[in-house]
């Protein structure tokens, strides 16, 4: 049994309507995770910015890109996200 988060759930606080899931599964100390996401787009080279120290990022982000199609895409880091989560004791219903 592995746990499944929804990425837009935690970050715009939405369920995801879907009959079938696009998930990401993780280790982080042992265990396994599952992040449901929207899709997959790809893969990219990317030049990573950090995020100004001065602001609080939302959980787990902790950098940004600008992609090639001119869009920001964030940096996720998995560990620091599924530390929140279980402090939280956030548990995503899909």
């Amino acid at each position: 049994v592995i746990r499944i988060y929804s990425f837009r759930g935690i970050y715009f606080d939405e369920a995801l309507d879907k009959e079938e899931l696009d998930v990401l599964v993780c280790s982080y100390l042992g265990k396994k995770y599952a992040f449901s996401v929207d899709e997959f787009l790809g893969e990219e080279d990317i030049f990573i910015r950090p995020i100004d120290t001065t602001l609080v990022p939302p959980p787990g982000i902790v950098s940004a890109t600008i992609l090639g199609n001119g869009k920001i895409g964030y940096v996720i880091d998995v560990g620091n996200l599924i530390s929140y989560l279980e402090k939280k004791d956030i548990v995503q219903n899909l």
